[in-house]
């Protein structure tokens, strides 16, 4: 794919479960215990933000188990974070889409930019996933 650098193909799967996991867990902290705080600022309510960090949690969980002990094989792993960080950005969409009026411009720039991080590392690990799948043919 275009939007991905070269070197990207270098790093070891173990290490984009470290990335997916840090940033699964930045996601939660922001998620559950900043923005809750700033809730006028964001138009979206606490108890939706708290259902994103209690999902955002549980991906991070599951890199960071990927990250400590990793799997014999990488790509039905890789393939079950991308999917399910798919799913979370899919979520995440539905959630606000019924909370749109109320949106701030704040709220939208900051999960813009966090979907289409999910977005992206859902890319990166679907192609790893397929480029590892094809090694080991």
């Amino acid at each position: 794919m275009w939007f991905f650098p070269r070197a990207w193909n270098t790093i070891a799967p173990h290490r984009l479960f470290l990335v997916d996991g840090l940033g699964a867990v930045l996601s939660a902290v922001g998620l559950g215990l900043v923005l809750p705080a700033l809730e006028p600022a964001v138009g979206v309510p606490a108890r939706v933000l708290h259902l994103l960090a209690v999902l955002a949690s549980g991906l991070a969980a599951y890199s960071l188990r990927c990250y400590w002990r990793p799997p014999a094989t990488w790509p039905p792993w890789l393939k079950g974070i991308a999917w399910a960080n798919l799913l979370y950005g899919g979520l995440t969409v539905a959630l606000l889409l019924g909370r749109a009026p109320n949106l701030t411009a704040w709220g939208g720039a900051y999960f813009g930019l966090e979907l289409t991080v999910v977005v992206l590392l859902a890319c990166w690990e679907l192609r790893m996933a397929a480029r590892l799948g094809r090694s080991r043919n």
